[in-house]
């Protein structure tokens, strides 16, 4: 299995290896079942996520994505002030998305203290609805995979598409090969996004462990070996 950053998953090929030989899965299965618990975690702690958020019952992904519109709006905070007053005039510039786009830090967030702006409320309205309907883009560089492997992952997720990520499964006499690829242009730039794939791909590996040692357990018991 293959993801494009530099992420280890050799620990996790050798626990399938064993998995698949205690369970007399095929190699291929056991790949793809991996592949799935991958893809649901790395998502699951992808921004705004960032590990388990408890939602509703009836949407439980309802909190991450509320996270993501906090942010959002405390970002456009730190860069525009809503006229509220008459008479008030706002600050001269045509674009706000631009303007919001030249105070970006790498990591696609607003920097701090940066001049502020009095814009037309108005405005400020419209530009906060384009950008929340953005919140989930990073984790949608999975949309591809999550597709490719029948993982289902949230609406605020899947509506932006699969364009931004790739997914190719190849199997031939040799085995399986696995290639799952997030390609947002800024992927790179979150902070420590490549080690919470890492520690999604960790997480599956000592899932898979786990498992092998209670069947390696059950199965010393089961022929009367202490």
């Amino acid at each position: 299995m293959k993801i494009t950053c530099s992420i280890d998953t050799s620990k996790l090929e050798r626990a399938l290896r064993d998995w698949a030989a205690l369970t007399h899965k095929g190699a291929n299965a056991v790949m793809i079942e991996a592949a799935r618990g991958v893809v649901k975690r790395v998502v699951a702690i992808t921004p705004p996520a960032q590990g388990r958020v408890a939602g509703t019952k009836k949407d439980p992904d309802s909190a991450a994505i509320r996270v993501g519109e906090k942010a959002v709006r405390s970002d456009l905070k730190k860069l525009f002030i809503p006229i509220l007053l008459k008479g008030k005039r706002p600050d001269q510039w045509p674009d706000l998305a631009a303007l919001h786009d030249a105070n970006r830090n790498h990591q696609g967030r607003v920097r701090d203290n940066c001049q502020r702006y009095h814009v037309d409320q108005a405005k400020l309205a419209a530009l906060i609805k384009v950008l929340t309907a953005r919140v989930g883009f990073l984790a949608a560089g999975w949309n591809a995979s999550a597709q490719k492997l029948g993982v289902n992952l949230p609406a605020w997720i899947r509506r932006h598409g699969t364009g931004s990520g790739s997914a190719e499964i190849v199997i031939s006499n040799r085995g399986i090969s696995i290639t799952l690829r997030n390609k947002v242009k800024y992927a790179d730039n979150v902070d420590g996004y490549n080690r919470h794939v890492q520690a999604a791909v960790n997480y599956q590996t000592a899932a898979t462990e786990r498992r092998v040692k209670f069947m390696a357990e059950k199965a010393a018991r089961q022929a009367g070996v202490r």
